[in-house]
Parts: C-alpha cells; sequence; structure tokens
C-alpha cells in the first residue's frame, strides 16, 4: 500500500514564515512534515529559497546511478566531490577517469587538491566564472 502524505504548498503560511525566520533571523525552524527538513538558502536565480535536505547523487556513464548521500545538513557541493569520488570508487571496485557537475563544484583549492592526489582523473566542472572571451 502507497500512502502519500499531502504536503504544504510553497505559498503556505507557515513554510513563508519559517523561510523569513531563517533569512532574516538566521534561526532554523523544523518543518511541519518532517522535522529534519531545512530552509536551504541557494542563491539561485528563480529558486532563493528551497525546502528539504541536500540529496547528492553520482551516475556513471549510462546514468546508473553509483552514489548517492542525503545530507541533513548544507555543504558547499564542492567540499563533497572529493569524498564522493573515494566513496563511489569503493563502491564500483573501481578507479574512476572523470569527474563532471554543475559550477557548484568549481573550486580552486579543491581542484588543486584533486590534481595532487588524482593527476589521473579529468576534471570536468566548468569554473565559477567562465574565463573572459577577449572581446571589448
Amino acid at each position: 500500500m502507497v500512502h502519500h502524505n499531502s504536503a504544504p504548498s510553497s505559498s503556505s503560511p507557515t513554510l513563508k514564515k519559517q523561510a523569513h525566520e531563517r533569512i532574516i533571523g538566521g534561526r532554523r525552524f523544523p518543518s511541519n512534515q518532517e522535522p529534519t527538513t531545512k530552509v536551504i538558502v541557494r542563491g539561485k536565480s528563480g529558486a532563493e529559497v528551497e525546502f528539504g535536505n541536500p540529496l547528492l547523487i553520482g551516475e556513471n556513464r549510462e546514468g546508473l546511478i553509483v552514489h548517492c548521500e542525503l545530507f541533513e545538513d548544507v555543504h558547499n557541493d564542492n567540499k563533497l566531490l572529493p569524498a564522493a569520488v573515494e566513496k563511489t570508487e569503493n563502491t564500483i571496485g573501481g578507479i574512476l577517469d572523470l569527474v563532471c557537475g554543475d559550477r557548484g563544484f568549481s573550486d580552486e583549492k579543491m581542484e588543486d587538491g584533486l590534481i595532487k592526489t588524482r593527476p589521473d582523473l579529468a576534471n570536468h566542472i566548468p569554473p565559477k566564472t567562465p574565463p573572459a572571451s577577449g572581446k571589448n
């Protein structure tokens, strides 16, 4: 039997108040649906605030999920990559030859660490700031 809870809409007064208090007051309020749900301030256009817990998913080239982690705390994506690479390699029993992700995973310090520890690992993560086009 499948049971569906009706989750409050993002326009719910309770969730709006939680988001406001989290952003303005710097305090956390639990969701009335799930006590570990966080208000995540993303800073992305069109999605300034999200509700939930961060989920990191890693797939192979064929789309098979080879790594999955649900976090109760909000982390920067770039801090998660080195451990995710190691855990994925343990799971698949092999060595990754390439990593890719969105700009959120880009971090010069992390990339320098990967180059030192894994010079054979191709990094296809775009930089946070695209290089200048050279046009004036």
